[in-house]
């Protein structure tokens, strides 16, 4: 298969020909229309994949385009202004490739909107299609696809669904990633690791299902150097936004359900031995135009292959700077040469940006960003800032603070205080003649409700149980009947909680937070933990595992006052932050009167009289 999807391919600068006897002649007659069509497949071939797609050698480049209301998305302002830009341009652009370019056979270009709105201006999809190279490693992968998208599928339907559909790439390949990566150009092999990969990292930001180990284990234990800089600091605003009442996407839809491979004790070996398996890429593809995707020990051809790209990043790197780009690679998408009505040495020119919205697009747009801060003295910060110069100001620790975030904090923060309280009182209790045993001081208890004079736990088999999973207050959070439960992927108040029980025992255990699920969840923040298990059968492993360890997780982080401080101090940053970025952003695009747009924009977002002014 490899060789299939690694072939050479032949490509020219002079012509980057993918010839069709069917395509019509592309003819542009407008020299600002060619300036916008120009610049943003410049972008595409610099800064995306849409070289190597025109050359044959990846069927499709996809990118998400923010909404325009959406912004900052970096801490690094230059990111976000170029994000910014580049999103403009693609609004200006998808109409124009439509007028010139929509009936070419060979290429297509897509956009896709995310939500039900205005395409881009509310955040889009654009998919560059290469149509046949795509149909190709479709047609040499099409047990697979139709593995996962059923025995009908037709690499002609696929093809088509990828090139023209109005759905999500993800949504059209049923959210397998496997497919996803051979779609891009990387390789069956490569995407199968790969794709096993990034779902087992997507995992962890599903939801937790108890008794199981925490989805964010990786992220609070730090299991991986890769991911030294990714601190559970970091990833908690993602939960305590949840917590506190608002969706979050990382949570949205069915979580995914990832079983352990059979030839590893858990998801985290597995995923230390196939990042084992990972090729480094040549130096020189991360460079303009960039090449990136993982690949990994095991695909056939991969020297060819990255011999091949190297090839096509210099011929790329030629193209950019010839004055015909334009007409050199709408001759690759049209298969003849382009009927092009002015001196392309115009189009040098950057172009004009400030009709692609209308006055009542930007009123709507800065409405959406004022809407984000629900106080009015907030509003009239943002306000202020957009049509004012002011003092530059350092981006805030948390790009997105917000209310519900420290709403969430405050839950945490109830919760782990009422758990001190509660489990303080357990030891107190606890002892060789009391009702309640202790395991880990102040951390895990638990008692015996009935007798049972079968089989013993030791270790860490697979048990069967019926269980409940409640707080203290008898909410349920989950229960199961008969399930078999491997200890080895437990938390550690479970797998420890269950040692000594015997099969017909019935057992209540008593676990806190730092030894359950911690912060980092899509269950109550902090919260103490009652098990009821019914102990049914025990299953003795073949190989022996070992138990998790008896190690609460660190939570002193979320107890800090610093912490509470760095999301208070950035939600007073962030009006003042944000309408100075799209104050700077206006006055990029030339020929827009900022002053007068903000002017009209600012008399319902402003109480200041000098912003009317």
């Amino acid at each position: 298969m490899g060789t299939k999807i690694f072939a050479v391919f032949i490509f020219s600068v002079a012509s980057l020909c993918y010839l069709s006897a069917t395509s019509t002649s592309i003819c542009i007659d407008s020299i600002e229309e060619g300036k916008i069509l120009n610049q943003f497949l410049k972008v595409g071939v610099e800064e995306e994949e849409y070289g190597y797609v025109l050359a044959g050698v990846k069927p499709v480049s996809i990118r998400g385009f923010c909404s325009l209301d959406g912004f900052p998305i970096s801490s690094v302002k230059e990111i976000s202004q170029r994000e910014f830009m580049n999103t403009l341009l693609a609004q200006a652009a998808i109409p124009i490739w439509n007028k010139y370019c929509l009936q070419q056979e060979n290429f297509s270009l897509k956009a896709v909107p995310l939500e039900d709105a205005d395409a881009i201006v509310r955040g889009a999809e654009v998919r560059f299609v290469n149509v046949e190279k795509l149909k190709e490693v479709v047609e040499g992968n099409i047990s697979l696809f139709r593995y996962i998208l059923g025995p009908g599928a037709t690499a002609e339907q696929i093809v088509n669904k990828i090139a023209y559909s109005k759905e999500r790439l993800i949504d059209i390949l049923q959210q397998d990633l496997t497919l996803m990566g051979i779609v891009l150009g990387f390789g069956s092999h490569s995407s199968l690791v790969g794709g096993r990969i990034e779902t087992i990292l997507f995992s962890f930001f599903s939801k937790d299902t108890p008794p199981f180990s925490p989805k964010s284990y990786f992220i609070q234990k730090k299991a991986f150097p890769y991911m030294d800089s990714l601190s559970p600091e970091g990833y908690a605003h993602y939960y305590l936004e949840l917590a506190g009442g608002e969706s979050n996407p990382f949570f949205d839809g069915a979580p995914p359900f990832v079983k352990v491979n059979a030839n590893f004790p858990n998801l985290e070996k597995e995923l230390l031995f196939l990042q084992s398996l990972e090729t480094p890429l040549p130096p020189c593809l991360r460079e303009s135009p960039p090449f990136i995707f993982g690949a990994f020990k095991g695909e056939e051809d991969i020297d060819a292959f990255f011999t091949r790209l190297k090839q096509v990043q210099a011929e790329l790197q030629s193209l950019i700077k010839k004055p015909n780009f334009l007409s050199q690679v709408l001759e690759t998408i049209g298969g003849k040469k382009p009927s092009i009505y002015f001196d392309e040495k115009a189009l040098a020119q950057e172009p004009s940006l400030e009709n692609v919205l209308n006055t009542k697009q930007w009123d709507h747009i800065f409405s959406e960003v004022a809407a984000q801060f629900e106080e009015k003295e907030a509003q009239e910060k943002f306000a202020y800032s957009l049509c004012h110069s002011t003092l530059p100001s350092p981006f805030p620790k948390t790009m997105f603070a917000s209310k519900a975030i420290l709403k969430g904090l405050d839950l945490a923060l109830h919760n782990l205080e009422s758990a001190k309280k509660y489990f303080q009182f357990l030891s107190q209790d606890a002892g060789p003649q009391g009702d309640v045993q202790e395991v880990f001081p102040q951390g895990l208890y638990f008692k015996t409700t009935l007798q049972g004079s079968g089989k013993k736990i030791k270790g860490a088999p697979v048990v069967q149980a019926s269980y409940t999973v409640e707080d203290r207050e008898g909410k349920i959070f989950f229960a199961d009947y008969n399930a078999w439960i491997p200890i080895a992927q437990s938390i550690p108040g479970f797998a420890h909680g269950v040692q000594g029980m015997k099969v017909g025992e019935k057992r209540t255990l008593f676990i806190h937070p730092s030894l359950g699920y911690g912060v980092l969840t899509a269950l109550p923040p902090c919260t103490s933990l009652l098990m009821k298990i019914d102990l049914i059968n025990i299953k003795e492993g073949e190989v022996a595992e070992n138990l998790p360890p008896l190690e609460p997780l660190d939570l002193s982080w979320i107890q800090a006052p610093s912490f509470r401080a760095s999301i208070e101090e950035s939600m007073r940053q962030r009006p003042e932050l944000v309408g100075a970025f799209y104050r700077e952003v206006l006055d990029k695009i030339k020929g827009l009167d900022r002053k007068a747009l903000t002017r009209s924009l600012n008399k319902k977002l402003c109480s200041h009289q000098e912003c009317h002014r």
